[in-house]
């Protein structure tokens, strides 16, 4: 990474040679990056024997990619890739690889999770694409989720096809036959054993150049991890009865809070809409900062569909469970 970041340092200032091979400073891998990426141009004088590029140029896109970023040398250290339908495992993840590697908090990406989400008025898209390439380590989180979404499809496939570090992670109760080939040549860690937790806390540390935080420190968290119970979705996994759903999902006498009863009320009233969470506070009368817990919670409890769009704020919609939920509860 901060090859990249000193070649095209160099590139404003026109200090690369004329000439850019294997031995070069910068070498061709490292400019073949930033043309690919767009941020340099140069003449492609490779022979069979010998890969070469000739006058290489930096571009305007590259320019303001080293505007953006100040010029400079930070790096994002973890990005996570994950549907956001997986959204409560994940920050479970976070809060493991923040207490075992001792990460701060813009150390990582993770889209879905708050706190870690891109910048407010961040052009998504160019963004991700940058990331996802940049990013020192990536753990993809695999999950029959997450093989359900083309953006995470997109993020595995882009860092694979680059042939930067990944990490697959798969979540509790998830068989690793559901990879798909390619990726299914790379060896996958079962988020549901201790052991190859432990086992992807130390290949991250030795990755990314840290040392690892005594077991001891971050043992709660890994259990939290380790034993965690994915939702059961409308695809891929056994559905509660409604009965034992009222039970098991309910705070108090099998029923839930009044203000999620409110959250399932309008959306069951929209017939299918989904909606932003900031509609869903204007409706039901509910500051921001609440609807937004309260959301969290349905999502968690596995009755809100977390939707999550590349330009836009994700939006929510009511599942099966959700629905089941609010008929037999007389909320729709």
């Amino acid at each position: 990474m901060q090859q990249i970041f000193d070649a095209l340092r160099k590139a404003a200032v026109e200090q690369l040679p004329e000439q850019i091979d294997d031995n070069s400073d910068p070498t061709f891998a490292v400019c073949r990056e930033l043309i690919e990426a767009g941020y340099m141009e140069a003449v492609d004088a490779s022979t069979m024997g010998h890969r070469c590029y000739l006058n290489p140029r930096i571009t305007l896109a590259g320019r303001e990619y080293l505007e953006a970023m100040g010029s400079s040398t930070e790096s994002l250290r973890v990005f996570i890739s994950h549907s956001s339908e997986d959204r409560v495992f994940v920050s479970h993840l976070i809060e493991l690889l923040r207490t075992a590697l001792a990460l701060k908090s813009k150390d990582i990406r993770c889209t879905s999770v708050d706190g870690y989400r891109l910048p407010g008025g961040a052009d998504t898209t160019q963004q991700l694409k940058q990331e996802i390439h940049e990013a020192e380590s990536f753990v993809g989180v695999i999950s029959p989720n997450s093989l359900r979404s083309s953006y995470v499809l997109f993020e595995l496939g882009a860092r694979w096809g680059a042939g930067n570090p990944m990490f697959p992670l798969l979540v509790p109760g998830s068989d690793p036959s559901i990879i798909p080939s390619p990726l299914n040549a790379l060896n996958a860690l079962e988020a549901g054993s201790s052991a190859q937790l432990h086992q992807l806390i130390t290949d991250l540390a030795s990755h990314l150049k840290i040392a690892a935080e005594p077991p001891s420190t971050f043992n709660a968290q890994l259990l939290s991890v380790a034993k965690f119970e994915i939702p059961e979705t409308r695809e891929g996994r056994t559905k509660k009865s409604p009965g034992k759903m009222n039970r098991s999902l309910g705070d108090q006498g099998g029923r839930l809070h009044e203000e999620l009863e409110a959250i399932i009320r309008i959306l069951c009233a929209d017939h299918g809409q989904s909606r932003t969470a900031a509609q869903i506070g204007s409706l039901v009368e509910m500051k921001q900062v609440r609807v937004k817990y309260r959301i969290d919670q349905l999502v968690e409890k596995g009755m809100l569909n977390d939707l999550l769009s590349v330009n836009a704020d994700p939006r929510y919609e009511l599942n099966e469970v959700g629905r089941a939920y609010a008929i037999e509860n007389d909320l729709c």
